[in-house]
Formats: C-alpha cells, structure tokens, sequence
C-alpha cells in the first residue's frame, strides 16, 4: 500500500490492526495497539521502539490508557467480554502484569448459548472509573474503590 510523504508506517505485528489507543499525558507518548488475534503491541512514538508485545487469549476490541498514568496503565476489552487493567513495567520489553481483572471471560449473559455479537468497549478515567460495554447493550462502570462493576441502565436494547 501507498504511505503519503511525510507519514510513516508502525508494523509491530503481521496482521491488522484491531484497534489501538494514544497516551495523551506528559510522560512518553505511547502506542498500544491490538489485534484480531489477542496480541497486543505497546510502542514508543518518540523512537518508534517497541517497548513490549503481550496476548489476551480473545481477540482484542478496545484499548484505553488510564490518564495520569504516564503510559504505565491500559485498560483493555476482548471478544470474550473480559476487561482488564495491565500495568506496564518501565522502559523494559518485559510483558506487564495484570493490575485487575475488571471482568472475567464470559461473566455477562449469552444470548442462547451463543457468545454476542457485540464489540465490548472500555474507556478509562483519571480517577479510577472504568466504563464497559456489555454483552446486551449494557454500559458498567468499575471504580477502583469498590474493586466491582456497578451496572449501568441499559443503553441499546438491540445492536446497533
């Protein structure tokens, strides 16, 4: 494919790129981008480094840095409606460690047995709020105080 002047292409992984989100603090400008594959790639867009590769065991949908972290804290959401809270470990290309595992796999209700069709969406907060999309249209909100979900009125009763 064509690249305009000017632009660069990223190409940590040999498959598409899922989803992927931008650090907007004043530490290090980060890039964490996931794929259909459970494969997520955090780069550092000053040196264009790959500063570590790790894997969900689904197929990533949405990834969002916790502001204020400085690039050290992404939320993540998969295929399997799992949500999860890594913190990463400094400069190093060690793999991070789950800071909390917001959702289990499977832990929201199936539609007749079959897994939904819906894209699960997670955005986090600067004080510790985290909001998810669940299997049904739902919208939960984890807040590191409580360590739980409460959940949200439903926001769609059908995909949209």
């Amino acid at each position: 494919g064509l690249v305009a002047k000017g632009m660069e292409r990223l190409v940590p992984q040999r498959e598409g790129v899922a989803c992927f989100a931008v650090s907007a603090d004043d530490g290090p400008r980060r890039l964490a981008a996931g794929y259909g594959s459970g494969a997520v790639s955090v780069i550092d867009l000053e040196t264009r480094a790959v500063l570590c590769n790790f894997r969900h065991r689904a197929p990533l949908h949405s990834l969002s840095w916790v502001p204020g972290s400085a690039g050290q804290s992404l939320a993540s959401a998969c295929q399997d409606q799992s949500v999860q809270l890594w913190r990463l470990k400094g400069a190093g290309h060690e793999e991070p460690d789950i800071e909390e595992e917001i959702a289990s796999a499977g832990h929201q209700a199936r539609d007749g047995g079959q897994e939904s069709r819906l894209w699960t969406c997670v955005c986090a907060f600067p004080d510790g709020m985290i909001l998810y999309s669940g299997s049904r249209g739902e919208l939960f909100c984890w807040e590191a105080s409580r360590k739980k979900a409460l959940r949200a009125a439903s926001v769609h009763t059908r995909p949209i």
